[in-house]
């Protein structure tokens, strides 16, 4: 099982990411309905998603649990993950992070210059900082219950990451890869030239698609048990 979606405006709209990996990566998923700013910001998501993942837990071995999603929902598993270990919980088998909102600080060379060149995300002033500020809720941008990658990310399952050369969060991405390799942990990535901030769920049906969830289907064979 696949758990986990991406951080949307509109909760419907997180099913779509649901729907495609089940499709292409042949998995099936569980896509979660949790709270959201303004009105719930962090950590009310985090604590949403652990409920669901000790209720999975009574059924199954966390080694046969992925857990994922793509921007937001990328931050979302990353601070599970770390509460998870805080916690003494089993982490799952495996995770997937596509391009993830790992910090939301406007730290990392991407954010500059692939400025007005991601056709999604576009910039970080304006929707993604005011959004990131809503989820903080007065917190610093940089602590890690906002931007998990200033937490400690010794422990982490094995980790697949996906970004592209034109995506506002390619650094956060590139970053998190390193740290997660510098913490001792199996982690691969998947750079698409010229592709924006998720454009592997964006583009259903190109190439960079299909290869994608291919990989991410292989990468959940290998390592779940």
């Amino acid at each position: 099982s696949l758990v986990g979606s991406e951080m949307c405006i509109r909760d419907r709209a997180c099913t779509i990411e649901a729907i495609v990996i089940a499709h292409l990566a042949k998995v099936r998923v569980l896509s979660i309905d949790y709270r959201m700013p303004p009105l719930h910001p962090a950590p009310a998501a985090r604590d949403d998603v652990l409920a669901v993942y000790r209720h999975l837990l009574k059924t199954r071995p966390a080694g046969s649990v992925a857990m994922g999603g793509s921007s937001g929902g990328a931050n979302l598993t990353m601070g599970l993950v770390q509460h998870l270990i805080e916690l003494g919980i089993d982490v799952p088998g495996a995770l997937f992070l596509g391009t993830p909102g790992a910090d939301m600080s406007k730290t990392g060379d991407s954010y500059y210059i692939n400025d007005g060149i991601d056709r999604n995300l576009v910039t970080y002033e304006g929707f993604v900082e005011a959004c990131a500020r809503l989820y903080a809720n007065g917190r610093d941008l940089k602590d890690p219950l906002v931007s998990p990658f200033y937490g400690d990310f010794h422990g982490f399952p094995p980790t697949l990451l996906i970004t592209g050369t034109r995506d506002l969060l390619l650094s956060a991405t590139a970053r998190t890869h390193i740290k997660l390799r510098q913490s001792g942990v199996v982690a691969d990535i998947l750079v698409y030239d010229g592709t924006a901030h998720a454009d592997y769920i964006g583009v259903i049906g190109s190439p960079e698609s299909h290869h994608a969830f291919a990989e991410l289907n292989a990468f959940l064979l290998r390592h779940l048990q």
